[in-house]
């Protein structure tokens, strides 16, 4: 059985909070209506790929 260590949960939140980030940026210059409905969604969508990753990760798919 795989374990994680600090280096894996490390870089897994690094690159968490660059994603957010990313996302946050472009919603501050995005001016449209229709992207502030839509982010949300993209959000969730983010958060259940970043769970998938996880999961295969740990071998359990």
């Amino acid at each position: 059985m795989r374990t994680l260590t600090r280096r894996h949960v490390g870089w897994g939140g690094a690159a968490g909070v660059v994603l957010l980030l990313l996302l946050i940026g472009i919603a501050w210059k995005a001016t449209s209506v229709l992207w502030f409905l839509l982010f949300p969604l993209l959000l969730v969508g983010l958060v259940a790929a970043a769970a998938m990753a996880v999961l295969w990760g740990l071998r359990h798919f």
